[in-house]
């Protein structure tokens, strides 16, 4: 059977099976298996430089289902760096065949709310540095109708993609667009390496109603405060959309890699003050990697020159006066 015909027949049967009990279903055969399977034979990809593998979900029904490409210098799994991969819409109704960050390391590293900006910039950027080689791919989030946290990730995780009705699809389609994003993959891998969270990017974008917000703003620093004036702003801001930045921060490129060993090898427990983490909402311990000699002062990015800190320890270290320091080395 071909990838068509598979995709077909798991789009038909899945909302119903997804309905019962999790467990060995034809779609989850279908998407773990058949289809994985007959992408790597469609794409002639070799197995040991590619691991393709889908997922219906673990214990729970997926949302959102895929089928993902990795290459496996990059990562070996979807939590991590990043890939091609299928996703079915939530209604299983449109694929979407995208070059994707990995959600979860975002999640992991900056939380939710954090993670979905940091992942949308970082998308962004990467999608400029790509835009000579894009071909006719999309740039920006996929429309997955989403309502769980993990597949408004794969919804923010977008770099390409390029979006079809499950009736239209066809395997030339497949082969086309995976093709055309390997060389993108390739393209990303010898400009970012294996971590994507080894760049950071942030954003700063105004348009045209912000700004006019902002000149209100402006004019309002001229009355004096009141309730009547605050109303008004209020009411302004309830029409005005949330601002978008995009601003690329420029600085030294740090190895995550090291902070990591050091929190571990460290128990998350501050060198400072010895207080324990706390713990975040994703269910991992907090703390921070401190570069003992900064990076701006030439210090070097490594284990030799890093300690853990806690949250506390750490802000006054970096932004603290000089009283405060020595108190808190003292």
């Amino acid at each position: 059977m071909n990838a068509r015909n598979l995709i077909t027949e798991f789009s038909s049967k899945y909302p119903i099976e997804s309905s019962g009990p999790f467990g060995r279903q034809r779609t989850t055969e279908i998407i773990t298996k058949e289809l994985p399977q007959e992408i790597l034979k469609l794409c002639n990809l070799n197995e040991n430089h590619f691991r393709v593998y889908g997922s219906a979900g673990t214990g729970n029904w997926a949302e959102i289902p895929w089928v993902a490409v990795l290459d496996k210098d990059i990562t070996s799994t979807t939590r991590r760096g990043y890939y091609i991969v299928l996703l079915f819409d939530r209604e299983i109704k449109n694929v979407y065949i995208c070059l994707s960050l990995g959600w979860t390391q975002f999640e992991e590293e900056y939380g939710v709310k954090e993670g979905r900006r940091h992942i949308d910039a970082a998308c962004r950027h990467y999608a400029k540095l790509l835009s000579d080689n894009r071909g006719n791919f999309k740039r920006g989030n996929v429309s997955l109708n989403a309502t769980h946290n993990l597949g408004k990730g794969y919804e923010a995780g977008s770099i390409l993609f390029n979006k079809y009705f499950i009736d239209n699809i066809n395997d030339d389609t497949i082969k086309h667009d995976i093709d055309e994003l390997l060389e993108n993959y390739k393209q990303l891998k010898d400009l970012v390496g294996d971590s994507v969270l080894n760049v950071d990017v942030d954003t700063e974008k105004y348009d045209q109603q912000i700004q006019s917000f902002k000149k209100e703003i402006a004019k309002s620093t001229f009355r004096p405060i009141s309730e009547e004036l605050i109303a008004e702003l209020i009411e302004k801001a309830k029409n005005t959309p949330p601002e978008i930045r995009e601003r690329l921060i420029k600085q030294i490129p740090r190895n995550r890699k090291y902070a990591q060993y050091i929190k571990q090898k460290a128990r998350y427990i501050c060198a400072i003050c010895g207080k324990k983490p706390f713990t975040q909402k994703n269910g991992l311990p907090y703390a921070e990697a401190d570069h003992v000699k900064p990076l701006g002062q030439k210090g070097e990015d490594s284990p030799i020159n890093m300690r853990c800190l806690c949250a506390q320890c750490h802000a006054i270290i970096t932004h603290g006066s000089d009283s405060e320091i020595k108190q808190l080395l003292s």
